[in-house]
Parts: C-alpha cells; structure tokens; sequence
C-alpha cells in the first residue's frame, strides 16, 4: 500500500489534538518503533515530528502552538495548564 507522504517530500509533521497533548508519548513511541522495525514497510520515510497542541483562547479563536520534535506530552501538557 502506498502512503499519502510517498513522493511529496514531506520531512516533518506538526501532530497536534485539541487542547491536549498526552497522545504524543505513545505516538512517538509507536513511530520509533516503525522506523526501527527490521521489517518496514515500503512506503516509509524518516519524518520529524513536531508535537504540538490547539489552544482555544478566545471564543472561536485558536492558537496551534508547536514545540521542540525533542519535547513530550508532559511538556505540552504543563504549556496548557499555563494557558
């Protein structure tokens, strides 16, 4: 099966949730996993991921704040309790 990525040249994603962030830990982990697999598929490429998250700020405004591909769900998680 091909991938939507397969020939765009995509080399980062920004994966963001709305007003969260504890997906990022087990997304990360799962995407180590792929890239290091002896067996992977085909279609896959190195990416970057940036985690991130959709901050509701003000009524039907929202900012999408990207962190550091290094940084974690609790890096995100402690930005939104800021917010």
């Amino acid at each position: 099966m091909a991938s939507p990525l397969h020939g765009t040249g995509i080399d980062a994603v920004a994966i963001t949730d709305h007003n969260g962030g504890g997906y990022i830990d087990p997304l990360k982990t799962a995407y180590a996993a792929l890239a290091t697999a002896s067996d992977s598929p085909d279609w896959f490429r190195p990416l970057t991921l940036f985690p991130g998250a959709e901050i509701t700020v003000s009524g039907d405004f929202h900012l999408l704040a990207i962190f550091d591909p290094s940084e974690g769900s609790e890096k995100v998680t402690r930005a939104l309790a800021k917010a």
